[in-house]
């Protein structure tokens, strides 16, 4: 294991060449409509944890108002008439997660039947026809050939599945979780460059004009199935999976790793590769959460190999030092840049925190209060009817999405997905 020091470019050791010194000093009903109240809770939970959890319960038990009775799926708004209602992979993802980490907190007999009922749902979003290649398609029941297929939508989806592996021990959520990696290895990364593309059409967003488009490098996918490799490794100690996490690692210090020490381009009015970028030059919070994940993953799977620990505690504390300023927000500890991508930022802050608080080292405190500080905002914000479709600083509008669409199944699903994540952990002592 050792060759990896010389193969892998480090990240800790980019961010010290760059002049950048400083490591901290130091995760009700519920399921699917209708699914049973579990009574009690075979773990122990904190009060925080016990608020928390209870808080995610019901959000889930509010997401029955998204339920397609016809279709036995959720919707992906609130009010859809469209051909296509029915929430896509992006849409859902969140929701999944959250019954994950519900079950994971609390595994109760229901919590586990809903992550069940969810994943085995879930499976019929995979595109057999899909050429040149099967994989998850982003509408349930896709089977067409040519269909534009995400490779973020893919690493998402593929990590819930190991969540709920390991939440339910069902060997065939691992199987689901390594058929979306095969895919994506095999279709999204780019052979000549590096990188990964960012759909199936190697263009940004341009709908049916896709070969009208620039070819387009996701920082959002390179975080996304980054993580799914370490998991993957992790759990089944396969080398395929941890070449393939290095090589995503390395390649992503090499081209998108900033001065200031987190993934974004270099310089950014670069045009050349890069990451899917908001305005500002930034990699969305979700790839840099799932980066956070990754290397406490392979932190956790090979102790021996201590820098991956040191590179995720580096990472974890420039991303609190700098990703609030980014999203030009006077409060040193608020996110804005959409509950869809924060989330996902915050439980990959809190796989560092639960690594950090087991090893007492690092300043898990200082990571513990960055995620419920921006839980408390959401808590904050006015509910609608008990929900949560909000943007955390209160606005209907979340960025990434059109102005006009509110009533997002994935807002709702992002937002208990904070609370869910933070019942899985206990707070500092």
């Amino acid at each position: 294991m050792l060759h990896r020091l010389h193969n892998t470019i480090r990240l800790s050791s980019l961010i010290r060449a760059a002049g950048l010194a400083g490591v901290l000093a130091s995760a009700a009903a519920l399921a699917l409509p209708g699914a049973a109240v579990a009574k009690h809770h075979p773990r122990a939970l904190t009060p925080q944890q016990t608020t928390y959890l209870n808080l995610a319960t019901q959000g889930v038990g509010q997401t029955s108002a998204w339920w397609n009775k016809k279709a036995g799926w959720y919707n992906a708004l609130l009010t859809n008439n469209a051909a296509h209602p029915l929430a896509s992979i992006w849409d859902s993802v969140p929701l999944f997660e959250t019954l994950d980490e519900i079950a994971t907190a609390s595994p109760t007999s229901a919590h586990i039947a809903a992550v069940k009922s969810f994943a085995n749902f879930a499976e019929k979003y995979w595109n057999p026809d899909l050429k040149p290649g099967p994989g998850f398609g982003p509408y349930p029941g896709d089977r067409t050939a040519n269909q534009e297929t995400w490779f973020d939508d893919n690493g998402w989806w593929g990590v819930a599945f190991m969540d709920a592996y390991h939440a339910t021990n069902t060997k065939a959520y691992l199987y689901q979780a390594e058929n979306a990696f095969h895919f994506i290895q095999t279709e999204g990364w780019d052979t000549k460059a590096g990188g990964m593309w960012w759909t199936t059409t190697h263009a940004q967003g341009c709908g049916t004009k896709g070969n009208e488009c620039p070819p387009w490098h996701s920082g959002e996918a390179l975080g996304a199935d980054t993580e799914l490799a370490a998991r993957l490794y992790q759990a089944t100690r396969d080398p395929y999976y941890l070449d393939w996490a290095e090589t995503m690692i390395a390649w992503a210090n090499a081209n998108i790793l900033n001065a200031q020490g987190y993934y974004s381009l270099k310089d950014p009015g670069d045009a050349g590769l890069g990451a899917t970028l908001q305005a500002n030059g930034q990699m969305p919070h979700d790839g840099e959460g799932a980066m956070v994940a990754a290397l406490v993953t392979l932190c956790q799977a090979d102790p021996v190999d201590a820098f991956w620990c040191t590179d995720a505690e580096h990472l974890g504390t420039q991303e609190i030092k700098y990703l609030p300023n980014a999203t030009r927000d006077p409060s040193s500890d608020a996110l804005n840049d959409g509950p869809q991508y924060d989330a996902i930022l915050l439980r990959g802050m809190l796989s560092l925190y639960s690594y950090e608080q087991a090893t007492a080292t690092g300043n898990a405190r200082a990571i513990y209060t960055f995620v419920t500080d921006n839980a408390s905002r959401i808590i904050a914000s006015p509910a609608n009817s008990g929900r949560y479709p909000d943007a955390w600083n209160g606005s209907a509008s979340i960025p990434g999405w059109p102005t006009d669409t509110t009533g997002q199944l994935q807002t709702q699903a992002a937002n208990i997905n904070v609370f869910a994540a933070l019942s899985t952990v206990a707070p500092p002592s």
